[in-house]
């Protein structure tokens, strides 16, 4: 399901639940997209978040690699990469997309993360947005539901009144003629 998100006047690619950095770092950082986000990769605190971030949510996580991203972080000449944080450690979330509505996409919990390292100020605009989102969802996901039980309950009155005997010809939709 790949959608957008309005943040502080701002379009930010979705896919699921994950976010496009890529959009949020071309706008609210003077650098180059892929430059802003080399540099996150490349603070300690952010791979530390991302270890336990992994540990948590993904059993295939190979945290043993991460000793050589510390040490590439701490060479500010080496910076990390996503291809090469997602190979190396069997990392999900997060992941680059190729070609139009392309760029590194991340978890909304590394999203947010994100945010927060580049401007607290649009994180706290991301968090209210996201939520928003999900709370039309929701509503939107609850009127369907609401709307299927009805529809269920209206083709269960049908097939019951199928069965009433001695109704006029053409009325029972199971046995009677249809005019």
């Amino acid at each position: 399901m790949a959608q957008k998100l309005t943040v502080s006047d701002q379009e930010i690619g979705l896919d699921d639940e994950f976010v496009n950095l890529t959009d949020i770092a071309k706008k609210n950082s003077d650098r180059p997209a892929d430059e802003t986000i080399r540099s996150w990769m490349r603070n300690a605190g952010t791979l530390q978040y991302l270890e336990e971030w992994e540990l948590q949510n993904n059993p295939d996580f190979k945290p043993g690699q991460m000793t050589g991203f510390r040490l590439q972080a701490t060479e500010q000449a080496r910076a990390v990469s996503v291809k090469q944080y997602v190979e190396q450690t069997d990392a999900i979330g997060l992941y680059s997309k190729p070609g139009r509505g392309g760029g590194t996409y991340g978890h909304i919990d590394i999203a947010i993360s994100f945010c927060y390292w580049l401007s607290p100020r649009f994180a706290v605009s991301m968090v209210k947005a996201f939520k928003l989102l999900l709370r039309n969802e929701m509503e939107r996901q609850s009127l369907e539901f609401h709307i299927e039980r009805i529809t269920d309950s209206i083709d269960e009155a049908r097939n019951w009144l199928d069965t009433i005997p001695g109704q006029k010809e053409g009325r029972n939709r199971i046995g009677g003629k249809k005019k």
